[in-house]
């Protein structure tokens, strides 16, 4: 550890129980180990110049979520009379939300609820990040291909007031909160999968594998095609197809051999008209901060002016159920 602290060129040098967290600190700094864990390492930083304090919390977590329950339990008994500037960061193990995971397994709501909670509890904000929204990737390609983000950041309010540039970086971020909170972080999700199509670009480029050459060497029906003038041919009829109509089958006679499953009760309801009441109910029942139709309008002002226009969007609906 000293020989990494002395490349560094910091003067201090600090690791936890387990030896997987270490922290190198600055020689202007005293510091003191508050909990030294096996998944986390709590130091209280003291400027020797400013007499500014700061809690530093450095996380590894574990990858089981009944082990991870002991670290949410510290983090919460620290936050309980913490009134100093107060950074949690490190590898937690687990996402915020879906988007942050791309591949894999499906996500563990039971994992997020937690982190969730615990994070929400301790009045702690994530501070953001630069770069990349993934900070793992499994070094594999094709379907075991995994990223994640599961390096974070998190301060308390007294660490943003006292260190007022973190506050002004995510002004930005701030005002767009609704915006996010609503739609989701449209641009990161799409440089984030930007990202993924790269990875496997390059994997390709660097060792392709025996399935995508197969794949290029082969028609849309999966037959093997060599010879030049047949190359030819199909790269013509893909185009082709792109401007213009298949065939559709217009012969149904197949589907008198499909057995019947409802009966004529429940026929005669699937037919039925809806009801004003069964209207009412699909309009209220609408995200009022949805985008608009191709009218313009959401579903707040269907929601708001349902007085007004309940005449016209039934008979617009039974028009439709109508085939009119």
């Amino acid at each position: 550890m000293e020989r990494y602290r002395a490349r560094i060129g910091l003067a201090q040098a600090v690791v936890n129980v387990s030896n997987k967290i270490w922290a190198f600190i600055d020689e202007n700094f005293e510091v003191t180990i508050l909990y030294n864990m096996t998944q986390q390492l709590t130091l209280r930083l003291m400027h020797t110049e400013t007499h500014v304090e700061l809690i530093l919390t450095l996380f590894y977590a574990k990858c089981d979520r009944i082990e991870r329950i002991e670290l949410w339990d510290t983090l919460y008994a620290m936050a309980s009379d913490m009134t100093v500037p107060w950074l949690v960061g490190g590898d937690f193990n687990v996402i915020w939300e879906e988007e942050e995971k791309y591949g894999g397994l499906p996500v563990s709501l039971l994992e997020v609820d937690d982190f969730r909670h615990y994070i929400n509890t301790c009045n702690l904000t994530d501070l953001g990040f630069k770069g990349s929204i993934f900070t793992l990737w499994n070094g594999r390609s094709e379907e075991d291909c995994i990223f994640k983000r599961l390096d974070k950041c998190f301060g308390n309010n007294e660490l943003q007031q006292t260190f007022i540039r973190l506050e002004l970086k995510k002004l930005k971020q701030v005002l767009s909160t609704r915006s996010r909170a609503t739609y989701g972080d449209i641009f990161q999700k799409i440089a984030s999968l930007e990202e993924v199509v790269l990875v496997h670009e390059r994997q390709f480029e660097v060792n392709p594998t025996q399935m995508n050459r197969q794949r290029l060497k082969q028609n849309s029906l999966g037959n093997w095609i060599e010879e030049d003038h047949l190359i030819a041919e199909e790269a013509i009829k893909f185009y082709k197809d792109q401007f213009t109509e298949t065939a559709v089958p217009n012969d149904f006679d197949i589907l008198n051999h499909v057995p019947s499953m409802v009966d004529n009760d429940q026929h005669e309801r699937l037919m039925a008209l809806p009801s004003n009441e069964e209207v009412k109910r699909a309009v209220m029942g609408l995200n009022g901060d949805s985008a608009g139709g191709p009218d313009g309008f959401t579903g707040a002002f269907y929601q708001t002016c349902w007085e007004i226009i309940e005449e016209d969007v039934v008979r617009m609906v039974k028009a439709f159920f109508c085939s009119q």
